[in-house]
């Protein structure tokens, strides 16, 4: 049968730092032909992703908090923080902690500099304040240069270390999570990584976090203006740094040994802008990833010196990295192509194209698109025109679903891994942002 109901949720929203406001979240559920739900979460702005079992959806409100969901029915799920895995930025992995990053305002005495971010190291289930600091200037992105250790132990961050007549000085700061210590104030640097057992890199030096003890200097060579992302292999030996301008107009991915400094390997990528890399399977192979609006490609390729360049150029990888789906060719602009992603089938061939594992068309269908997969590579989500959502069953190799749906600018979709439910932004009936999901089961 179609119908709707209306069900009403508690939020809790903080709009200022000495009270708390509880406001209303409206969860509208609509069933449609008797099968599928539509939930949509009122005043989330951004969906942070799935935990691992897709049993939880995190979002960021509006002011900054994050929040977590049952996917399936929208109940607030913030008490289960530190129980679940999988959670990305805001959030530590475990969700015992987050991060609330605030729009800044032009600070008094200083109007030449605006305070871009004022952020905020909380606990997530008892709302308390374990740090406060600001970052000034030049800050495209809320999560650039901002993250937590694997294990949730530190908080990295290049912040405002101090204000004078020269204007905002900055540096690259570590504190301890459990109480907001401040542990490490490092040399301003341009670009930071991570790794699984807490080495921490900029472009001038490497120190083990637990220890503070300096495992290396390093500089990165050329410019550092063509630097677009840098990331460490999850032992901190081995680091990857991609660089716009390389042979033929190419962007280029160098491989360096982080003790001896040396360049271990260079390899071309055929897009440029790759703002996000990470060492994946194991550290056998590396992604790097555009911005969701300069098209949001990913390209993988290969740690092994004897593999030429990118292994494989897709739209979307699972949250497992074992998948990855592209949507699109020159002849047919609805073909889903779908890859299972290992490094024992990296091609050792220098121009050998990888082939797709699953390969159809859905149909009739316009870009640009904007899709996920899920975890088992069974369930494709794919957005043709910003207006259509569909569910495709990548073994029956048909659209199980479809929804129309008004986004909000470029706004990626989210499998879950579990295949069950597809979630993005969307533009409300006032105008504002608001969470959708979908229930593809």
């Amino acid at each position: 049968m179609n119908g709707s109901t209306n069900r009403t949720v508690p939020g809790k929203y903080w709009l200022s730092l000495a009270a708390i406001v509880v406001m209303v979240a409206v969860v509208i559920v609509i069933v449609s032909d008797g099968r599928y739900a539509v939930v949509s979460i009122d005043g989330q702005r951004k969906i942070v992703g799935f935990s691992s079992n897709g049993s939880v959806l995190a979002t960021v409100d509006q002011f900054g908090r994050g929040h977590l969901w049952d996917p399936s029915s929208a109940q607030p799920l913030d008490h289960l923080a530190g129980e679940i895995t999988g959670l990305r930025f805001p959030f530590s992995a475990d969700g015992r902690y987050q991060v609330i990053q605030r729009p800044g305002r032009w600070a008094e005495g200083h109007t030449r500099w605006p305070k871009d971010q004022q952020i905020e190291l909380v606990r997530t289930k008892t709302s308390d304040v374990i740090l406060k600091f600001e970052r000034w200037r030049y800050f495209p992105a809320e999560d650039d240069r901002i993250e937590f250790t694997a294990d949730g132990k530190y908080l990295v961050a290049y912040a405002t270390a101090e204000v004078n007549e020269k204007g905002p000085q900055s540096r690259t700061m570590v504190w301890r999570t459990s109480d907001g210590a401040l542990v490490h104030s490092l040399r301003s640097a341009s670009f930071q990584a991570v790794s699984e057992n807490n080495r921490l890199a900029t472009n001038f030096s490497v120190i083990d976090l637990n220890d503070g003890q300096s495992v290396g200097k390093f500089a990165l060579p050329g410019p550092v203006a063509s630097l677009r992302s840098i990331a460490l292999s999850s032992d901190g030996k081995c680091l990857v740094a991609c660089i716009e301008g390389g042979v033929e107009a190419y962007s280029k991915m160098q491989l360096f040994d982080m003790e001896s400094g040396e360049l271990k390997d260079e390899k071309n990528i055929p897009w440029g802008h790759h703002d996000r890399a990470a060492f994946i399977h194991e550290d056998r192979l590396i992604e790097a990833r555009q911005a969701i609006n300069l098209g949001g490609a990913v390209s993988v390729w290969s740690v092994e010196p004897n593999r030429y360049g990118v292994v494989w150029s897709v739209h979307s990888l699972s949250n497992n990295k074992r998948w990855g789906v592209r949507v699109g060719t020159r002849q047919d602009p609805a073909r889903i192509q779908v890859f299972k992603i290992s490094p024992d089938l990296a091609s050792k061939s220098k121009n050998q194209a990888q082939v797709p594992s699953i390969e159809f068309s859905i149909g009739d269908w316009g870009g640009p698109f904007t899709s996920s997969i899920s975890d088992d590579g069974k369930i494709v989500a794919v957005d043709f025109d910003g207006k259509t959502i569909v569910a495709v069953d990548t073994t029956a190799k048909k659209v199980i679903n479809k929804w129309s749906v008004k986004r909000k600018g470029f706004q990626p979709l989210f499998v879950s891994p579990n295949g069950r439910n597809i979630a993005t932004v969307v533009s409300s009936s006032k105008g504002d942002a608001s969470v959708r999901v979908l229930s593809i089961h």
